[in-house]
């Protein structure tokens, strides 16, 4: 973009008709960027449960659109955040309107990745998003998609914590 900017600069002071069809390419590409973040959404989500204030929150969304995909695909969007003093963390993303999955876990032990047990069942806070007509989270991907649009703007969430420590709750299709 500093490039398309700074030739725009060194253009003016030319009378070249070159210089008069870099600038509308220019204005198209700025056009649609401008487009491009005006459809964008401001997802508020909402974490109940924190009991890990100062402990690091890593949070990675994944797009998909037509609901499949797998945890293993480039996230779309990663985040990391230090989790409040409360026990409900609140925090926003812009993303423009489609089908997403979110996933995300508190680093305990600060390595930076989810330690897991075997069959790889996580031995650190976690929690998923769910699809609206999930009543609890699922470790599959499908049942893990939601919507940003116009009508969902927020996100509730819960972290699930491993067994032993009070809040162990079964996953959904965690059989």
């Amino acid at each position: 973009m500093a490039q398309f900017i700074m030739v725009a600069i060194l253009c003016k002071h030319r009378d070249s008709g070159g210089c008069t069809i870099f600038r509308a390419m220019l204005a198209a590409c700025l056009l649609a960027l401008w487009a491009s973040n005006s459809f964008a959404r401001v997802l508020t989500i909402s974490l109940n449960d924190v009991r890990a204030a100062g402990a690091t929150l890593y949070v990675a969304v994944y797009s998909t659109e037509d609901g499949q995909g797998s945890w293993q695909q480039e996230p779309y969007r990663t985040l990391k955040l230090t989790l409040p003093e409360a026990a409900t963390a609140e925090f926003e993303l812009d993303l423009p309107d489609g089908r997403y999955a979110l996933r995300a876990y508190v680093d305990i032990d600060g390595s930076g990745e989810l330690e897991t047990a075997r069959f790889n069942r996580p031995l650190e806070p976690f929690t998923l998003s769910s699809a609206t007509h999930q009543d609890k989270p699922s470790v599959h991907f499908r049942n893990a998609v939601f919507v940003v649009d116009e009508q969902n703007q927020s996100l509730q969430l819960t972290l699930f914590y491993p067994e032993g420590t009070g809040n162990d709750e079964p996953l959904a299709g965690n059989d």
